[in-house]
């Protein structure tokens, strides 16, 4: 399964002192991995289910248009 969000749905228009910024973090260990959090929390609606450790996602209906699950 992947998720896909556009680049609308991680910028931060008029972030500070800069024009824009990617709302991403990127953490320096032997994985190298790139977080998201808030950007893909606010494209996609989240349903957690602790009876079964499940999490459940579908697309926001106010996320940017382009921001897709693909089940393939």
């Amino acid at each position: 399964m992947s998720y896909s969000i556009p680049p609308a749905g991680y910028l931060l228009d008029n972030y500070g002192p800069h024009a824009c910024a990617i709302a991403v973090s990127y953490i320096s260990d032997t994985y190298n991995m790139y977080i998201l959090g808030d950007p893909f929390i606010r494209s996609f609606y989240t349903a957690f289910d602790y009876e079964t450790n499940q999490v459940m996602l579908a697309v926001n209906v106010n996320a940017p248009n382009g921001t897709s699950i693909d089940v393939g």
